[in-house]
């Protein structure tokens, strides 16, 4: 009986070890961050929700705005978002793509 790879062989080493192992140094982000940057952030998106409390009249406005961002986002930003980072992430399929492209299939 010889040695099995592992099961997840083919994954990057370096998403395998970001996927896997906790961050070094604490991992929240807020911890490392200077008190002046942390409540002055707080206090300005707390006054952002307090003034569109006070100033939007009507919630459908709020809904329909994000309900177009979202849309918007579905159909046109991830798709190519994703594309982008298949390309970067595993350029031994590069080529294929090439030859599909050139036959205008893609």
């Amino acid at each position: 009986m010889g040695d099995k790879p592992p099961r997840n062989s083919n994954v990057n080493p370096s998403v395998k070890n970001s996927l896997c192992e906790k961050p070094e140094e604490g991992g929240l982000a807020y911890k490392d961050m200077k008190n002046a940057y942390y409540y002055s952030a707080t206090f300005i998106y707390f006054g952002l929700v307090v003034a569109g409390a006070v100033f939007v009249e009507n919630v459908d406005d709020i809904f329909n705005f994000v309900a177009a961002v979202s849309g918007s986002s579905l159909g046109f930003i991830f798709p190519s978002m994703f594309f982008i980072l298949s390309n970067s992430k595993y350029p031994e399929n590069r080529d294929q793509r090439k030859s599909l492209d050139k036959l205008n299939i893609i």
